[in-house]
């Protein structure tokens, strides 16, 4: 099954990924308002009551839909979580997806397809430019990420380039990994890039819900 997906990645891939990367291709890059750009154009005394009202954005990876509709029973523990984060928790945020996470769960070869797919479409999608590719080859070139499965490092790519809060995931093998976490951040330092919290949904559920859960 691992050599199937690992395919099914390799041929989401649309176009080489370039030799180098451009040297202002962070610089031009549309981005969201974050903590240091509101700073930038808000006087002090209003940051704090613009971002307090602004939701934290999450960036929602195939596992976690693949997860929600796994019926295996090793699987029971992590479906639950993530049903009732996806119930509970998911509107406290500003969730998203990308076509390349679309694009992987619709292959029909993939567990559970249809009900996978659905669910991915009804988010909104992050855009996948062509500076992700470069993103995806410094990751694979400093070991960030194996080269055989290019598609751990076009989701952390497409987070990181959209700035987003948190990366939703169930890969604790390549992703959620404290393991891995200051090589990541390290990385994307060197290539002007803010590093999102790498959580599964059961490290996101906020403070009245683990109340309730230990009631």
């Amino acid at each position: 099954m691992r050599n199937d997906r690992r395919s099914r990645r390799a041929g989401l891939r649309q176009q080489p990924l370039p030799s180098q990367l451009p040297s202002s291709c962070f610089a031009c890059a549309a981005r969201p308002l974050n903590q240091a750009s509101i700073e930038s154009v808000l006087p002090i005394s209003q940051v704090n009551v613009y971002t307090q009202t602004m939701k934290k954005r999450v960036y929602v990876e195939t596992s976690v839909f693949s997860l929600y509709h796994d019926r295996r029973a090793e699987s029971s523990y992590r479906r639950e979580i993530t049903r009732n984060w996806w119930r509970d928790e998911r509107r406290s945020y500003d969730v998203f997806t990308s076509l390349f996470a679309v694009q992987e769960v619709g292959d029909p070869s993939y567990p559970g397809w249809e009900k996978v797919l659905a669910m991915a479409r009804r988010l909104p999608l992050l855009e996948v430019t062509p500076d992700i590719s470069g993103i995806v080859k410094v990751y694979i070139e400093n070991q960030l990420m194996p080269a055989d499965d290019v598609g751990d490092a076009a989701h952390l790519a497409i987070a990181s380039y959209h700035s987003v809060d948190y990366l939703l995931t169930w890969n604790c093998r390549h992703l959620a990994n404290a393991n891995k976490f200051e090589h990541i951040r390290r990385i994307n330092r060197r290539l002007g890039l803010l590093t999102p919290e790498l959580v599964t949904p059961e490290l996101l559920f906020g403070e009245d819900a683990h109340d309730r859960q230990g009631d």
